[in-house]
């Protein structure tokens, strides 16, 4: 999960879209059906249910732009993975240059003071 983080970001950015439009179609669906039965008896369109009616809109636009920011995160985390890539040679998928479990500052330092 952690060893593609970008996918994983991405993949919950499609999820959080995909929820949003269900959601926000299943929940407008619900609230004309309630309204239609509501105005059926009342015969009068009331402020309250014009307003209730932009809700799952609401809902849909922010789900959107959540996940496309969301997904734009994922995005630069893989650009940045691929520059980093391209720059050090860095093929390790597990990040050991910056693993600080490991007792190899001394080769990190030296590896870094060859970029100055």
């Amino acid at each position: 999960m952690f060893d593609n983080i970008q996918k994983t970001i991405k993949s919950l950015a499609k999820l959080i879209f995909w929820l949003s439009f269900i959601i926000g179609i299943l929940w407008g669906i619900y609230i004309i059906d309630f309204n239609a039965k509501l105005n059926y008896r009342h015969n009068f369109y009331d402020l309250k249910v014009k307003l209730s009616l932009l809700s799952p809109v609401m809902l849909f636009f922010v789900g959107a732009v959540s996940s496309f920011l969301i997904y734009g995160f994922g995005e630069i985390i893989e650009v940045l993975k691929n520059i980093d890539n391209k720059l050090n040679g860095n093929i390790d998928t597990n990040n050991s240059r910056y693993d600080r479990t490991t007792n190899s500052t001394e080769n990190n330092i030296e590896q870094d003071s060859s970029y100055m």
